[in-house]
């Protein structure tokens, strides 16, 4: 009788344990992107086709408390791919990082804050496809992230007889954040100079008005040849480089020979491609 008592005293228990404790179920998400668009609207703010490529996806699972319980391998993407993934019910939201280096997609983060605490390597000049990041949360079995390019794009166009012939990126930072942060910063690394590039439209990591980031533009004014330091400056004052916008730079020389630029800010509207998943 003692015996079948124990027996009925433990199984209770066990029973009771089962209950009490949290089932964690997978469940099968479709996941497309939104990319923030150059506008159309702007002269010379068009976006290339090159500027919206998505090659690579590597992911994060975020728990409520901001610690990545599951991580994914890295996928290659094509726009017809069509592919679920599995996430478990403590996932409560993703974080994606597109088209990463080799060095960054072999990161561990282990939390929130060491995801935000990533940097790239911007010591060569951004090229297509270039480095995106965003996140979003899980609320069914579709989610959309809405990816951000972690570069701007620089726009140096010549008026009234300036014809712009080359662009060179100086004292741009060698480093930068992945994941945008609540307010603009930048490692504190070094600053590197791009090689001359004949082309108008240049790519540059975010950087601050403290330590500005410059360009040097040579061209011809009526069969002179001119070359250029110029400053980030709007009203006479310093702009900060954000990730995601594009900087419209017009530079026109006067006949006292004196070079005036002007800069406006364009922001890569947001436009959905085609839904691209991934597992």
């Amino acid at each position: 009788m003692n015996k079948l008592l124990m027996y009925l005293f433990l199984s209770s228990l066990i029973l009771a344990g089962c209950k009490g404790s949290k089932e964690i179920l997978p469940r099968e998400v479709g996941i497309s992107f939104s990319i923030r668009s150059l506008s159309s609207s702007q002269s010379g703010s068009a976006e290339s086709q090159d500027e919206s490529v998505i090659s690579k996806v590597v992911m994060f699972g975020l728990d409520a408390q901001g610690v990545v319980v599951e991580s994914y391998p890295a996928v290659n993407v094509s726009s017809t791919a069509k592919i679920t993934q599995i996430i478990s019910d403590d996932v409560k939201s993703l974080y994606a990082i597109v088209n990463p280096s080799t060095a960054l997609a072999a990161k561990t983060p282990a939390s929130l804050t060491e995801l935000k605490a990533l940097t790239a390597d911007f010591t060569n000049a951004p090229q297509s496809p270039f480095l995106m990041s965003g996140n979003a949360n899980v609320n069914g079995s579709t989610v959309d992230i809405e990816l951000v390019r972690c570069v701007a794009k620089v726009v140096v166009s010549g008026v009234n007889g300036f014809v712009v012939q080359s662009v060179t990126v100086m004292n741009t930072p060698d480093q930068g954040y992945v994941f945008a942060q609540a307010t603009l910063s930048v490692p504190s690394t070094a600053r590197v100079n791009y090689p001359e590039s004949q082309k108008q439209t240049v790519y540059v990591a975010e950087n601050t008005s403290q330590k500005p980031t410059e360009l040097t533009v040579k061209g011809t004014f009526k069969g002179e040849s001119i070359s250029k330091v110029l400053p980030f400056e709007m009203d006479g004052k310093l702009v900060n480089i954000e990730r995601n916008k594009c900087y419209l730079i017009s530079v026109t020389q006067d006949p006292g020979k004196e070079c005036n630029i002007s800069i406006s800010i364009v922001d890569w509207e947001e436009v959905e491609l085609d839904p691209q998943y991934f597992d």
